[in-house]
C-alpha cells in the first residue's frame, strides 16, 4: 500500500478546466487524467473504515472506492456548482459501504449509510443529495438511505410489521440497526420471511411515492 500511494501521490490535481473540458468532449485522456489525479480521495475516504478490515480487504475497499470515483467522473456536472470532491465522495462513500455492509460484520453494525450522506449534504447544503437522488433514482444505496431519512413521514402507507422491520433494517426513529437475522430473531420470524416483508414494504413505498415527493 506504500508503494501504491507513492504512486497516486505523482499525478497531478485536474482543475475546474478539465472537468468542464470532459464534461463537454468525454474524452478519455481527460477521464483518465481527473481519475488519477482524485485516486487519494479514495485512499482518504477508505481510510475511514480501514480500522474494520484486515489489509487485503482493505485493497479491495479501495478498488471499490476506485470504481465510485469512475462513477462520478462520469455523471459529474461542473455546470451544478458542486465541489467534485464531495460529490465524488458521495459515489466513493456508497461504493465502499457497499461491499462493508457484504464484508464485514464490524462495520456492518457501525457504518451508518444516514450519517455519511448527512454530513455530505451538510457540507454542500441541504438539497446535495436531492441532486444526485434526481440523477440516479435507481440507485440502490441511495434509494434505500431517502426511503429511511423519510421514514417516518411513510408510516401511513405501512402496517406496524413492516414499519417495525425497515425502521430496524435502518436503525432510524429510535430503532437499533439490525441485519437481518436479528431483526428475526427480534421479531420472532424467520429471515426470509423478515426478508419477504421488507421488499414488500420498500416496493409498497415507492409504488406510492416517488423520490421527488420527498
Amino acid at each position: 500500500m506504500k508503494n501504491y500511494l507513492n504512486e497516486i501521490g505523482k499525478f497531478p490535481t485536474p482543475t475546474q478546466e478539465h472537468y468542464l473540458e470532459y464534461f463537454k468532449t468525454k474524452s478519455d485522456k481527460v477521464k483518465n487524467f481527473i481519475i488519477e489525479g482524485n485516486l487519494q480521495l479514495v485512499y482518504q475516504q477508505g481510510k475511514k473504515y480501514q480500522k474494520y478490515v484486515d489489509t487485503e480487504t482493505f485493497e479491495d475497499v479501495i478498488f471499490e472506492g476506485n470504481l465510485g470515483l469512475i462513477k462520478a467522473v462520469e455523471k459529474f456536472n461542473p455546470n451544478k456548482g458542486y465541489k467534485f470532491s464531495t460529490y465524488a465522495a458521495f459515489w466513493i462513500a456508497s461504493s465502499m459501504i457497499s461491499f462493508l455492509k457484504n464484508n464485514s460484520k464490524t462495520a456492518d453494525k457501525t457504518i451508518s449509510l444516514e450519517n455519511e450522506f448527512t454530513n455530505l449534504d451538510e457540507e454542500e447544503g441541504s438539497n446535495f443529495i436531492d441532486l444526485i437522488a434526481s440523477e440516479e433514482p435507481d440507485t440502490k444505496e441511495l434509494d434505500n438511505y431517502y426511503l429511511a431519512k423519510n421514514l417516518t413521514k411513510l408510516q401511513n402507507v405501512l402496517t406496524t410489521r413492516e414499519y417495525d422491520v425497515l425502521c430496524y433494517s435502518f436503525g432510524v426513529d429510535g430503532y437499533e440497526e439490525l441485519d437481518l437475522n436479528e431483526i428475526a430473531y427480534r421479531l420472532e420470524y424467520t429471515p426470509e420471511t423478515i426478508r419477504s416483508i421488507r421488499e414488500g414494504a420498500l416496493k409498497k413505498i415507492r409504488g406510492v411515492y416517488s423520490l421527488n415527493d420527498f
